[in-house]
């Protein structure tokens, strides 16, 4: 048997990993003759980090093998490692590739030509210690030397099974200067620290706008405020939950739920203030009819329970044990995908028609925000097209090993700076000022109380339009 999960650990790769702090129990023994990926990491060199087990290490029956060993290898040299002979065996040891019978071979004559290359990595040796189910560690804590990708792998090079031996207790620690966050994710944690002293200065902004302005405040307004709100909310639960793993090195699985719920209530809420707003929702028209109402709410609440689930499995799930069948991927993302797809369709759609309403009835300065709109979200997607597209063919067809000091651009810098610099825009927009009522929703009449007619074009000021047309705000 060879490197049984290398292709495996080298697509787990591509969309992410786990904590630095391991529990051993997630794994058990291999087989004879075989080797194991079984968790992955990456790690800042310029940090110090050491790898040490913490807590005594057991399973739930005596290890009869004498070639157990856990490894820790960096992805450069562990594609040196020869999948079809990694077991020293008598015949490597005359030829002075390794020094004991039924270890891994830790170099390779056939890498760089003639020349042996010795493969870099930190392992230790698994037996029981006096006969008991208490595992013995032989090997001292070792300290990385090299920053990148590090793979954790289990391998047998005894004739003995081992494959019904399961490890109950025990920790793999990797540990840096800064705590127990992978490099991957290190830069993370002061973004989301940011990230929730932007949403802190924007939610201070807009409380001053609207206590100046209270008396003009219509419902774009009010869902404005609830976004600034959950998208703060959001920051700080990301931000709480990578430092909690930082501190205690295993992640906070309840604090990442309610920070993939609050990324889903933003968006979802983001999603609903957007489609309200192009549909005219306290502009062009008091409030929704029902039906329309219940279907934009319906709607909405699909996407965020679908996405979530989405979100969640995809952080949830364990990597290194295989490929995820093509119906799994197909029922998690594909209703989530749908429905933001159906909710952009239905902006787009709504946008153009309220736009060509407010053309149509002569609003010209409430037909000039919404195709000022129109123009921020034609460069929202543009971007948002861009991103994923190159991350698509570009990031996600890397392996992780050469780009996961940047990666995290793609997956959480990018989104949210999109995300917020939308939010700011249409702030910007609908900012209250003594403009707001020409903005809300209002049937204008002539002076005679006859005709409706639109609101008022620009340069007519509001204390003349007071004889000639009565105004009623949503």
């Amino acid at each position: 048997m060879g490197l049984k999960n290398l292709a495996v650990a080298f697509a787990a790769a591509a969309a992410g990993v786990n904590a630095e702090k391991w529990w051993l129990n997630k794994a058990k023994l291999p087989g004879p003759k075989t080797l194991e990926v079984v968790h992955f990491f990456t790690l800042y060199a310029d940090q110090t980090p050491t790898i040490s087990f913490a807590g005594p290490v057991t399973t739930d029956r005596e290890i009869k093998s004498t070639g157990v060993q856990l490894s820790v290898i960096h992805s450069s040299n562990f594609e040196k490692i020869d999948s079809t002979h990694f077991c020293c065996s008598q015949e490597d040891i005359d030829a002075k590739k390794c020094s004991n019978v039924n270890t891994l071979i830790l170099t390779n004559p056939a890498a760089d030509g003639n020349k042996k290359v010795h493969i870099d990595s930190y392992s230790w040796k698994m037996s029981s210690a006096d006969a008991s189910l208490t595992a013995k560690i032989d090997g001292e804590p070792a300290q990385i030397k090299q920053s990148g990708l590090y793979f954790v792998a289990l391998s047998n090079c005894d004739t003995k099974d081992e494959g019904f031996t399961k490890l109950l207790s025990g920790e793999l620690e990797a540990k840096s200067a800064y705590g127990y966050l992978p490099g991957e994710e290190f830069y993370k944690l002061g973004f989301y620290g940011w990230l929730s002293v932007a949403y802190i200065a924007l939610g201070l902004v807009w409380i001053v706008l609207c206590v100046q302005w209270r008396d003009v405040l219509f419902t774009i307004h009010h869902f404005m405020s609830i976004t600034i709100f959950i998208g703060l909310c959001e920051a700080m639960c990301w931000y709480v939950s990578l430092y909690h793993w930082n501190f205690v090195g295993h992640r906070w699985h309840s604090m990442i739920a309610l920070a993939i719920a609050g990324t889903t209530i933003k968006q979802g809420v983001s999603y609903m203030l957007l489609l309200g707003g192009c549909l005219g929702w306290g502009v062009t028209k008091p409030s929704l009819d029902r039906k329309c109402l219940i279907q934009v709410v319906l709607v909405v609440f699909a996407f965020i329970t679908t996405d979530a689930f989405r979100q969640y499995h995809i952080n949830s799930q364990n990597r290194t044990q295989g490929e995820q069948s093509t119906w799994w991927i197909v029922a998690v993302v594909a209703p989530g995908s749908f429905f933001v797809s159906l909710i952009y369709v239905w902006i787009l759609q709504a946008l153009n028609d309220t736009i060509k309403e407010l053309t149509d009835s002569a609003q010209t300065v409430k037909a000039e925000v919404y195709q000022s709109l129109r123009l921020a979200l034609g460069v929202v997607v543009g971007c948002v097209l861009l991103l994923v597209g190159y991350e698509t063919i570009v990031v996600r067809r890397t392996d992780l090993s050469y780009n996961w000091q940047n990666r995290w651009f793609f997956t959480d810098f990018g989104s949210h700076c999109i995300f917020f610099g939308l939010l700011m825009v249409m702030m910007y927009l609908w900012k209250p000022n003594e403009r707001s009522l020409e903005y809300a929703f209002s049937i204008q009449l002539d002076s005679k109380g006859g005709v409706p007619m639109g609101n008022p074009s620009d340069g007519v000021d509001s204390a003349e339009q007071g004889d000639e047309f009565e105004k009623v705000e949503a």
